[in-house]
């Protein structure tokens, strides 16, 4: 399910944002936690991939869905807003390791 994997990705760029601010390698980070983190994410390469806007989309629909079946997804609508934050900040052909820039931009980093 999309919304699995961008959850994912909204993790693994957590770490990282995390590791780079306390100084930590992320690398290591990620080896300690047992993420297998995708290589891409540590780079600020954002034009090959599977695309942010598709995953934007994709939360909105599963979210729709649970507001019409009564479920509560609070983790899904915060991960939509934050991929919502990237999207709006971004360029239109971004993919999902651009979600990084949240958190860069979160902890003073651009």
């Amino acid at each position: 399910m999309c919304s699995t994997l961008a959850g994912q990705w909204a993790v693994w760029a957590e770490v990282i944002a995390f590791g780079e601010k306390s100084g930590l390698d992320p690398r290591l980070l990620s080896e300690y936690l047992e993420f297998p983190i995708a290589e891409s994410l540590y780079g600020n390469d954002f034009s090959g991939g599977g695309h942010l806007v598709l995953h934007y989309k994709d939360l909105g629909y599963a979210l729709d869905l649970a507001h019409r079946s009564g479920a509560s997804l609070p983790l899904m609508g915060q991960i939509r807003e934050i991929f919502k934050a990237v999207k709006v900040n971004g360029e239109p052909n971004w993919v999902q390791t651009a979600i990084i820039t949240y958190w860069r931009q979160l902890n003073g980093r651009s």
